[in-house]
């Protein structure tokens, strides 16, 4: 299901927006890799004035404790509610200006948050999918600017998908325990698949032995309450927990299919780029261009670097480059390798014109404590300005 589905299909029909389509719509971005400054405006859409962090929690909280029967102390929704506004307000705040440093602070503390909700158990399903979509999406934007993320991200998002699925599924079996008292004083009748031969039983409280009703003349009496109960019982407990199920593999599913790989684009990177060249800017968030006259390098550059790749990874660099005026420019885009020795692997020279210019280097990364810079080189100093495209420049890493 993609980002766009998941919207229309599910928050758009919602007056006020519900705690599973947040979640829900979250992991449609990180899997579409929405990330910096973007994913930014779309949370705040959704965890906005229009539906407060607490609102979600305490309506998840209720959903969840009507269907097994449970009851959470006010004083600790109180709690999880203020420790996840918080980290909602600061991600609002530094990811759009792609703060590293307090991103992997916060990511942190939302994966303290998502598993103390695992710890409490069944009760804090909707807690945890808030925390862990909030976790998922800072790993999201960390995995793009250090590659010891990026194991990070598959491996929580699958960790998380299996414990959410595993609670959802229970909250449905313990919707299926339960009926209505008026069936008889203290005893309750197991609905399983609603088989209606079974109307005439019931199970101990004490054990899970089954038991017939005694006494032909009442049976017809006790069969047909069970019957109104257990269907009254169905249709408003165990069907919704059904859908909401259905919506939570919707997300999980999403979740397990954050690849292995990443995708890094410079618009995402912006405020990491790095310039070898005096003179550059960045025009309407869409490129970077800059130029060296009177500067000091034979051949300046634009550079990204990343850190922490594990060995045998692949890079895959596409540049999308032009000149603002026509000039004899050479142009070359290359990976280096930076470790026990710094290894070049190059494009090759091409000429840059007015007209746009895609290319594309291929490395292998041999070292375990090297890092990667992917580097735009201009060989001159003239004052003419090199445009990057930062929408199409990108790294991939598989």
């Amino acid at each position: 299901m993609t980002r766009e589905n998941y919207q229309n299909n599910f928050i758009e029909e919602t007056f006020v927006v519900d705690w599973m389509a947040v979640a829900g719509w979250i992991a449609a971005g990180i899997v579409s890799k929405l990330a910096g400054d973007t994913i930014g405006v779309e949370l705040e859409k959704l965890l906005g004035i229009e539906s407060s962090t607490d609102q979600l929690i305490r309506s998840s909280v209720d959903e969840i404790c009507q269907r097994i029967d449970q009851i959470v102390n006010q004083q600790f929704i109180e709690e999880w509610s203020a420790d996840l506004e918080a980290v909602r307000k600061d991600i609002l705040m530094y990811l759009p200006k792609q703060d590293t440093d307090m991103i992997k602070q916060l990511e942190g503390k939302v994966h303290i948050l998502a598993e103390r909700f695992i710890m409490e158990g069944t009760k804090t399903l909707g807690p945890f999918m808030i925390s862990a979509s909030m976790d998922l999406v800072c790993l999201r934007y960390l995995s793009s600017t250090n590659g010891a993320f990026v194991q990070d991200l598959t491996s929580r998002a699958k960790e998380y998908a299996d414990w959410a699925e595993a609670k959802s599924t229970e909250i449905i079996e313990l919707a299926k325990t339960f009926v209505s008292s008026s069936c008889s004083s203290g005893r309750g009748l197991p609905v399983g698949d609603m088989d209606p031969q079974n109307y005439a039983y019931y199970t101990s409280q004490w054990g899970k032995k089954k038991h017939r009703w005694s006494g032909s003349e009442n049976l017809s009496v006790y069969k047909g309450r069970c019957e109104e109960n257990r269907l009254n019982h169905y249709n408003n407990t165990v069907v919704p927990a059904l859908e909401r199920h259905n919506q939570i593999i919707d997300c999980v599913k999403l979740w397990r299919s954050i690849p292995a790989n990443t995708s890094i684009v410079f618009r995402d990177v912006e405020n990491l780029l790095q310039y070898r060249c005096k003179n550059h800017s960045l025009e309407r968030g869409v490129i970077v261009q800059g130029n060296d006259r009177d500067g000091q390098y034979s051949n300046p550059s634009i550079h990204y670097d990343l850190m922490n790749l594990p060995e045998n990874t692949t890079i895959h660099f596409y540049s999308k480059t032009r000149a603002d005026k026509e000039i004899n420019r050479i142009g070359e885009i290359v990976i280096w390798e930076l470790g026990s020795e710094n290894v070049p692997v190059s494009s090759g020279q091409f000429k840059v014109s007015i007209d746009w210019n895609v290319n594309k280097v291929v490395a292998i990364k041999k070292e375990s404590n090297s890092n990667i810079r992917c580097e735009i080189y201009w060989h001159d100093n003239e004052e003419v300005n090199t445009i990057v495209d930062v929408q199409e420049t990108r790294i991939e890493i598989t």
